[in-house]
């Protein structure tokens, strides 16, 4: 079979074609592989990435876990507030039971001879309608003479170091706080971190706390109006300034007044003690004045019992105020910002 010529040419030139190509692959060398650019990877971080891996670092922090702490030094404060009050108007009481029986004192005034009869006059005057009555004049003999002196330097006296202890404390938090914050940036930096930016107005007492590169958070003590320990004074002085107020410096005379009057109405023969015949014998007086003095060294210790009372849970309410305050301001998170 003949082929005619157009075919015959096609098919040279597709045979010329396949033997074209398989020369050039077989004689030719490989062409270069193409260059490629240097690339950075960046390592994605995962729940397996170590501190140590990571380039840069966002910190959230709370401040829970210095709850024990704080909560150990209001304990503390607490405690000691309490045990100078306690010291303090047990002094005090001492004070009044020997102001009570001294020479020239509440007793021998009572039992004084014309003491009693002044006391009858009142009591009629008093039956009269009169507010001039027996009552008052014992009540405030009793106060002015065995239980106000030096009850008011007790007084400053509890309320200075109520002052200063409860200072002491909110101090100590902010010292306990700042040093916590300190302890973050240090671990940070051990780790290799060599910047570390903190937001500051996330810091609790942001206004008296800084952030320096070397040092990490340092307690700013200064002297002027952004000083801790002025800031810290105004604030408490401000508090415990109530535990002077007119009800706790009225607690003699409210007290007083009301335990005297309960104990002459339920023993009315009180009244007439210092009435004692000048017949009677030494021994029977004694009695009389041995029985008129317990009664008056219970009203004592009633009195101050209540006054304690009320005196403690004046101070604990300053005190837990101040704690309040402190909860708020570490009731907050600081972001904190760390790169290699």
């Amino acid at each position: 079979m003949k082929l005619n010529k157009p075919l015959k040419y096609i098919l040279m030139a597709l045979f010329t074609i396949i033997i074209s190509k398989y020369l050039i692959l077989w004689l030719l060398p490989p062409s270069s592989a193409p260059k490629v650019e240097e690339m950075v990877l960046v390592k994605q971080v995962d729940n397996n990435t170590t501190v140590d891996e990571l380039q840069e670092l966002n910190l959230t922090i709370d401040y829970r876990a210095l709850e024990p702490k704080i909560a150990s030094e209001y304990q503390k404060a607490q405690e000691d507030i309490r045990s100078y009050i306690d010291e303090a108007l047990n002094e005090q009481k001492r004070s009044a039971y020997y102001n009570l029986s001294k020479d020239d004192g509440f007793l021998d005034w009572i039992f004084g001879y014309f003491t009693g009869y002044e006391m009858v006059w009142k009591k009629i005057k008093g039956y009269f309608g009169s507010d001039d009555n027996e009552i008052k004049l014992v009540s405030e003999k009793f106060q002015n003479e065995v239980m106000k002196p030096g009850y008011d330097r007790t007084m400053q006296q509890i309320q200075s170091f109520t002052k200063n202890r409860t200072e002491d404390y909110y101090k100590n938090v902010i010292a306990i706080t700042s040093e916590y914050l300190k302890e973050q940036t240090e671990a940070l930096k051990q780790q290799g971190f060599t910047s570390v930016e903190i937001d500051t107005s996330q810091i609790p007492w942001s206004k008296y706390m800084v952030s320096t590169s070397a040092d990490g958070f340092a307690l700013l003590e200064l002297t002027g109006v952004t000083g801790v320990s002025v800031f810290v004074g105004k604030f408490v002085g401000a508090k415990v300034a109530t535990l002077l107020g007119p009800k706790v410096l009225n607690l003699i005379a409210a007290k007083t007044a009301s335990v005297i009057a309960g104990k002459i109405a339920a023993a009315f023969s009180l009244i007439f003690a210092p009435i004692v015949d000048l017949a009677l014998n030494e021994g029977a007086k004694q009695l009389q004045y041995e029985s008129t003095k317990k009664e008056f060294e219970e009203m004592i210790d009633i009195i101050f019992m209540e006054i304690q009372k009320e005196v403690d849970t004046s101070a604990q309410e300053t005190l837990q105020s101040v704690r309040n305050e402190i909860y708020t301001e570490l009731n907050r998170e600081t972001n904190i910002k760390a790169s290699k």
